[in-house]
């Protein structure tokens, strides 16, 4: 993907801008919703939780992070490893 300049931008068209989002929001809309894979690989995720019990009974405090690991796990144990790209594609 190039990058342009200010100056770039500023040399473009209304209708040049208009057809670019056109193109976009096609292209978000052919691209198809992630759907779960077949045989989710729960390794992963059920170490990140086995981590969290550990440091229970440890009686640590559980780092404030992992429920953002645990949910991203998640994600990529039921859309396969690539569910971040699609979602940053799309937010």
């Amino acid at each position: 993907m190039k990058i342009l300049s200010d100056a770039q931008w500023a040399s473009l068209t209304d209708a040049q801008l208009e057809r670019e989002l056109e193109r976009r929001k096609q292209k978000r809309e052919e691209q198809e919703r992630p759907k779960p894979v077949e045989n989710p690989d729960w390794s992963r995720l059920i170490k990140t939780c086995e981590e969290c019990i550990c440091e229970h009974e440890k009686g640590e405090s559980v780092d404030s992070d992992l429920p953002h690991y645990i949910y991203e796990e998640a994600m990529k144990a039921v859309f396969g490893p690539d569910i971040f790209k699609w979602i940053n594609e799309h937010c």
